[in-house]
């Protein structure tokens, strides 16, 4: 806003006298002085009174800028009240007037001082002026603007005053302090204006996404592609401290990095990345455990409260993958992970090697979901899972979710448990809270089965010969002699030409592929047999044979269906409603299948089990269909719903976040089911896998967790911490102990070389948050030639002149590995559960009547207890992690002498 002043002169003046605006009454006193009207509204118009209608005796010095308090205007004072409108002003070439009086300015409630500069013209003569003693082209009354900017000029306090006149010492140096501080304010000043330029840039980068022409550039990407383009130019420029990831960088930053650790080490020599221990912290952060996590089921239940009643119908299905025997200590989580752990329903101190999951699938919708996980040691026994599957029907009810069906594969468990729960071939399904509960075993692992035993064992088959069954008996040979057939027409004419050895001469790992079973039994593959035997190339008995491929193909689509109406005059092939024909399909199936006899070497019948899992999946199945259909929330019904393919995907996409690992550990497991949770599941089908692709979205991704829910999720941890310890006095003598490990100390025993380097690394971490020279002398000591504890220390500096490391005192080194020993002794005790490891080795050090004397050696009283809290905390954290090692190195030595022993006796030589 620019100012204005009123002046009365003689001479022309630039620097005007500020009035205290809050003075109600010195402004009227001043305006009738100078005979000006309504000087109130032109001083709230930014109006001003210049200084030279003050004598010098209105200041308080000569040097001064402050008014006395009664002064009142006397200089120039105008001979009759005449109001001068902006008409009256001629303006001309500025003009810098200096004054010998700088002004206090109280502008807009401002108590410091101000200095202005005003450019005052040529002057225009005013006729009706009364003031005769002056002459009017010289001294006139005039309203002046800062119409055009003043030239700028050093608003410093002191260079305006004369500084030449006597002051005391005191002043002198005052002034002095108050020149520093001006030149100070004015550094800071320039600064805060740099850094202003430079936010003003940070924040246009960082709004860079929401800027329309970055928008219009991007319109054409994928979200995730956008982004990471925003974030390459928003950060590359930055250090790489300085970068703050949003996060959906970090999550996208987290599938490159788990798809490939080589490969995101050389992105990030050439593109903005986080770092690996970023990604790591994200994971952390995340609360995912063994067993049930309600706030994940909590979360579902919101979720699902916003959906249709229809949306809430599922199945549960439930599959174990192979894990490796591996051990690993969980700093953040206090615990060792590798272990059987089957949640609330118990654990034990044997390694892991298999990992069970319970997972969703929408029968309503395309969404699933992943509900819970579990480490065991072998499949799980039948007994803990019926409870385990109890457990998680219980939460899923609970929370909203309306299982229909259970889905698993054929597994020996698996089948006796569900007939320990009450299904049956006639009643697949058990009550559970007044509800009916269908089983199901998974179509493509039964169409796997079929064939494998078709491999193994020929099948009679009744074929309808006109109005008659007659059995016929179906070969696996006829297989192989319908290709050699077809292998004999020219290429261009085969028909067989998809079919591979490995479809008929499979390998253990390719006999568990459905794609070849299923390739097998196909309607193309029964027509050509069908056809050979109409142009007599084969006899009439292979008729059963192609029967048996006709059915399973059939029986097969009639599982798998997704479309909407009959595909390629498949009628089954789709999805169920009132008018489909799978109805009397499958009653025709129900009486075939138990007519189908697996025959041996010796000519008897067998029953495999996939002959009664067939029973009861097509019996299942009809009935799921008729009640949901009946429900009234369904017009149809999905079969391809009702598999076990996004389970078969997920372990796809664990193994594949794993470094393409079909064995990870337990917790490469953990945290590839925590990055594929969190990134919706990205890579939902992976090329060559041994399912379809489900084309179904996670119903939650847990983001939400991220922001703000991980301290409150931690609270209940506190309060379930294990209380179980160990009685150190019945597992180790800790007084004959103490006595070999201050004889080893004493005499410098090359085991106790680690230990004390150890001990050094300890002292130089408690000395680092304390200054007390009592524990400082208690905790080091001077490097001496007598201490034979400390030679490896000593022959450890790279120069004799400066010692660079810590040496420990003889009864640090000795407590150290009085606690190492202890932890050796009782850490096998805490393996079955292994939960807050580290939290009850203290507790069982603490509260051991054998230990009470172990840190009385601390004279620093009150920091005893927090430096024994330490010490037993460092030691813990190393020696975790050693004993994990030690544990791994020993299981891969066994395992590389059982597979020597398989070579040896497959050789024939003895073991």
């Amino acid at each position: 806003m620019r100012r204005h002043c009123i002046v009365f002169l003689d001479r022309l003046l630039g620097e005007f006298t500020n009035i205290e605006v809050y003075l109600i009454f010195k402004l009227r006193e001043w305006g009738e002085a100078l005979k000006i009207e309504n000087v109130e509204k032109k001083v709230k118009a930014h109006w001003r009174i210049c200084s030279e209608h003050f004598s010098a005796n209105s200041y308080a010095n000569n040097w001064s800028a402050t008014l006395n308090r009664n002064a009142v205007p006397s200089q120039y004072i105008q001979t009759s009240k005449t109001e001068v409108t902006n008409e009256d002003i001629h303006f001309s070439t500025p003009i810098k007037v200096p004054s010998t009086h700088p002004v206090p300015s109280t502008s807009k409630g401002s108590a410091s001082l101000m200095y202005d500069t005003s450019m005052l013209s040529s002057l225009h003569e005013t006729p009706t002026s009364s003031c005769a003693s002056i002459n009017f082209r010289q001294n006139a009354t005039i309203f002046s603007t800062n119409e055009s900017k003043a030239p700028s000029i050093s608003r410093s306090l002191f260079k305006k005053c004369d500084l030449n006149f006597s002051c005391t010492p005191r002043e002198k140096k005052l002034r002095s302090i108050l020149k520093q501080r001006e030149k100070q304010l004015q550094a800071v000043k320039k600064l805060c204006k740099q850094r202003g330029k430079e936010l003003r840039q940070v924040h246009q980068i960082k709004n860079l996404d929401k800027n329309p022409l970055v928008n219009n550039l991007f319109e054409g990407l994928s979200p995730v592609v956008a982004n990471f383009l925003v974030a390459q130019v928003r950060w590359s420029k930055q250090p790489t401290r300085a970068r703050r990831w949003s996060l959906e960088d970090k999550l996208f930053a987290l599938l490159l990095f788990k798809r490939s650790p080589s490969c995101y080490a050389l992105m990030r020599r050439f593109l903005a990345l986080p770092s690996r221990s970023t990604l790591t912290a994200l994971l952390s952060h995340f609360p995912l455990k063994p067993g049930i996590n309600l706030n994940l089921f909590q979360h579902l239940q919101s979720v699902l409260a916003g959906r249709p009643p229809k949306d809430s119908f599922c199945t549960l299905m439930f599959d174990e993958m192979s894990i490796l025997e591996h051990l690993e200590y969980d700093r953040t989580g206090d615990c060792f992970v590798g272990l059987e752990n089957l949640g609330h329903h118990g654990s034990s101190a044997k390694i892991a090697n298999h990992a069970l999951v319970f997972m969703v699938q929408g029968v309503g919708g395309k969404w699933k979901q992943p509900l819970a996980f579990y480490f065991s040691h072998g499949p799980v026994s039948s007994d803990k899972l019926q409870l385990i599957l109890l457990d998680v029907l219980d939460t899923c009810s609970n929370h909203g979710l309306n299982v229909v069906t259970c889905i698993s594969y054929m597994g020996t468990n698996n089948v006796k448990t569900f007939k320990s729960m009450g299904a049956t071939e006639s009643q697949p399904f058990f009550v559970h809270k007044g509800k009916r509960i269908f089983c199901m075993f998974d179509p493509p692992h039964l169409i796997k089965c079929l064939r494998n035993n078709f491999l193994k064992h020929p099948i009679q088959v009744p074929v309808l010969i006109g109005e008659e069954n007659v059995s016929f008996t179906a070969r696996w040979d006829h297989l192989l002699e319908a290709k050699a057939i077809d292998d004999r027409s020219p290429v261009d004419y085969r028909t067989l030409k998809k079919l591979t050895d490995a479809h008929f001469h499979p390998s253990v790992q390719q006999t568990m592929k459905v794609k070849l079973a299923a390739q097998i039994f196909s309607h193309s593959f029964a027509a050509y047999i069908h056809s050979l035997i109409s142009t007599n190339s084969v006899s009439n008995d292979r008729l059963g044979t192609a029967q048996l491929l006709k059915d399973g193909n059939k029986l097969f689509d009639s599982l798998n269906g997704f479309a909407q109406g009959a595909e390629n005059g498949k009628e089954v092939h789709c999805v169920v409603t009132w008018e489909s024909k799978h109805w009397s399909f499958w009653e025709e199936m129900l009486e075939m299948i138990p007519k189908w006899q697996f025959l041996r070497d010796n000519n008897t019948v067998c029953s495999p089990p996939s002959q009664t899992g067939w029973q009861l999946t097509v019996k299942s199945f009809t009935m799921i269909c008729t009640e949901l259909l009946q429900s009234g929330e369904f017009t149809s019904v999905r079969p391809r719903s009702f598999n076990q393919d996004p389970l078969e995907n997920l372990f796809g996409a664990i193994r594949s976040s794993c470094g393409a690992n079909d064995t990870p550990t337990a917790a490469q497991f953990i945290s590839a089911l925590k990055t594929q949770v969190v990134c919706g599941l990205s890579k939902g089908h992976l090329k060559g896998g041994n399912c379809e692709a489900d084309n179904a979205k996670l119903l939650s991704d847990f983001r939400h967790l991220f922001e703000g829910l991980n301290q409150q999720l931690d609270q209940p941890r506190m309060a379930e911490r294990c209380s179980v310890i160990v009685n150190i006095s019945s597992v180790i003598d800790v007084p004959t102990l103490a006595d070999e490990i201050e004889l080893a100390v004493l005499s410098g025993s090359p085991g106790i070389f680690s230990t004390a380097y150890v001990s050094g690394y300890i002292a130089k971490k408690l000395l680092e948050k304390s200054s007390c020279d009592i524990c400082k002398s208690v905790l080091i000591t001077e490097p001496s030639a007598q201490d034979n504890f400390n030679i490896y220390i000593s022959n450890k500096e790279f120069s004799t002149d400066k010692h660079r490391l810590i040496y420990p005192s003889e009864k640090l080194v000795k407590n150290v590995g009085i606690i190492t020993n202890v932890m050796e002794a009782i850490v096998p005790q805490l393996m079955n559960d292994a939960r807050d490891v580290q939290h009850r080795i203290a507790t069982s050090i603490f509260s051991s009547s054998n230990t009470e004397n172990l840190f009385e050696w601390i004279s620093c009283d009150p920091h005893r207890i927090s430096i024994a809290q330490c010490i037993v905390a460092a030691v813990g954290r190393v020696y975790l992690r050693w004993y994990a090692t030690g544990f791994n190195r020993k299981r891969k030595s066994q395992r590389k002498a059982r597979t020597v022993r398989k070579k040896l006796k497959k050789l024939g030589h003895p073991s």
